[in-house]
Formats: C-alpha cells, sequence, structure tokens
C-alpha cells in the first residue's frame, strides 16, 4: 500500500492508518520526517483507543532522542504509556516500570514498577522477565528469592537474551536457586558468549583455561578472554595480559602483556595495576 492510500484511509477515520501515518512522518520512515504532523495522528490515533500509538507516544514523551526538539513530558509519557500497558502491551509495561523505578522526574515508586514489570514479564517481554530475575536475586522491590530469580532468567535466556542466558550459566556453575550443573553451565554461557555478552566470554573462557567439567583448552580460552577484551571488559584484559606474561596458550609476549594489562589498570583493575608494578621492577 502506498503511502498516499494510507493517508486517504486514515483522513476517512481508519484508526490503525492514523496510527502508522503517525509514526511515519514522526520517525521519517520512507517520507520527510514532519514531528508535528506525526504527533497529530499518532495522539488522534491514540485518543481512540490504538495501542501502538499510545506507546508511540509514551516513547515519544519519555525520551526526546527521535525528535529534532525536547518534547520530554514525563507526565504525558505516563499517561500514554499507561493507556497501552492496560491494553497488555507488554513494551508499555516494562517502560512505564522503568519510570517509576527510575524516578527520574517524577517520585520514584517501586511496587508500581514491580507490578507492572510483572505484567511485562508475564506477558512475555525478556527483558522485563531479566530485570524482574534482578529484583528476586537482589531483594529490590521484592522478597529475594533465588528460585523464583532463576526462573525469570530462564524464561527470558530462552527468548535469547544474553544477559539472561549468562545469569543461568553462573547459576548453573554456582547451584543458586537451582541444582548445580556445569555441562548447563557451559551451554547457557556458551549461547550468551556467542552473542558477545562479555561477562560470559569472560566466564566461559575462565571454564576452558582451568579445564573445569573437562580438558584444559588455553586455545578457546585465549580467543574467548580476547573477545571480551576487546570489549573493554578488564578482567579478561589482566588474564590476556598475564597469559602473554607467562607464555600459556599464547607466544611469551611482554610487549602484549603490557598493552593488555594497562587496559586493564586504565580502569582502575588492581591486579593489573600491581602486576605492572612488577614487570616494571623486573
Amino acid at each position: 500500500m502506498s503511502f498516499e492510500e494510507l493517508l486517504k484511509m486514515a483522513q476517512e477515520g481508519n484508526v490503525v492508518a492514523q496510527s502508522q501515518i503517525g509514526a511515519d512522518y514522526f520517525f521519517g520512515n520512507n517520507i520527510l520526517q514532519d514531528i508535528e504532523k506525526g504527533i497529530y495522528w499518532l495522539t488522534k490515533a491514540a485518543e481512540q483507543g490504538e495501542g501502538f500509538a499510545q506507546y508511540n507516544l509514551g516513547r515519544i514523551y519519555s525520551d526526546n532522542t527521535h525528535t529534532t526538539g525536547d518534547l520530554r513530558n514525563i507526565e504525558k509519557a505516563i499517561y500514554w504509556y499507561t493507556k497501552a500497558a492496560e491494553q497488555e502491551d507488554a513494551g508499555a509495561q516494562n517502560n512505564l516500570a522503568a519510570i517509576y523505578a527510575h524516578g527520574t522526574d517524577i517520585h520514584q515508586d517501586i511496587n508500581k514498577a514491580v507490578y507492572w514489570l510483572t505484567k511485562a514479564a508475564e506477558n512475555g517481554h525478556a527483558k522485563a522477565q531479566y530485570t524482574l530475575g534482578l529484583c528476586y536475586d537482589n531483594g529490590n522491590g521484592v522478597p529475594k528469592d533465588h528460585e523464583k530469580s532463576f526462573w525469570w532468567y530462564l524464561k527470558s535466556a530462552e527468548q535469547g537474551y544474553s544477559k539472561a542466558q549468562f545469569e543461568v550459566g553462573y547459576a548453573y556453575y554456582h547451584g543458586i536457586g537451582v541444582a548445580k550443573d556445569i555441562e548447563k553451565a557451559y551451554y547457557w554461557y556458551t549461547h550468551s558468549a556467542q552473542l558477545g555478552f562479555d561477562n560470559a566470554q569472560h566466564n566461559l573462557a575462565d571454564l576452558y583455561f582451568n579445564g573445569i567439567g573437562g580438558s584444559k583448552d588455553f586455545s578457546k580460552a585465549i580467543s574467548l578472554w580476547l573477545k571480551a577484551a576487546e570489549q573493554g571488559y578488564a578482567p579478561s584484559q589482566y588474564n590476556l595480559g598475564i597469559a602473554f606474561y607467562n607464555g600459556i596458550g599464547v607466544l611469551k609476549e611482554t610487549k602484549m602483556a603490557i598493552y593488555w594489562l594497562s587496559k586493564a589498570a586504565e580502569q582502575n583493575f588492581e591486579e593489573a595495576k600491581q602486576f605492572l608494578t612488577h614487570i616494571n621492577k623486573d
């Protein structure tokens, strides 16, 4: 359907078309961006109960990064997010929870944050499931409960959310909220690492380096530490520096050792600072 046809439908009162036209205008989707027209059509649709428009207005009023001017208005954001959330829009529920949790420009309300976060998680929102897992893990707004925490982490992990996959791997490795299982720890760390999550790359490298649950594999360990180190993860930068210094899994190379140890030290990683002092003394 062409833009002209969609616009005609919107002008004739089709609420879905109004919502889509509003989004197209506001975000400049295949047309010249027009903030004013975008707000006009999105509001028209939202006032008739169109959930996608309500969600988009919530986004617009809570974050001005997509605008040419500052449209941030947290009261309007809460209003429209709430309208969409009441229609079981999981994204709106998650974002509403974040507003209440952070308390930016409004009074922080942890109870409302947990309420909407739970609704979003129950509606299958992966990030909300992960965040709710964190809440139960740390006792933020809910009683600390590692079994519930693991359950929500797993729900999120099964949808491919890398941070949750890391937490599931960590739980299996340490036996937190679930029976200890090294094989499953490898499984979930690997999935998270493949998605580029540096914590998982680091922990998986540690398993391979130390031969936990199997034989040692220095080559895999170095490869994974390198991936995490290149993302700026200080513990991996330190381990990589030590590996180069001692020639474990790589050729002994003091210059590379100093390079990676310095990277970690720049982030105030204390062990790296101490080892650099030791090298300089030599």
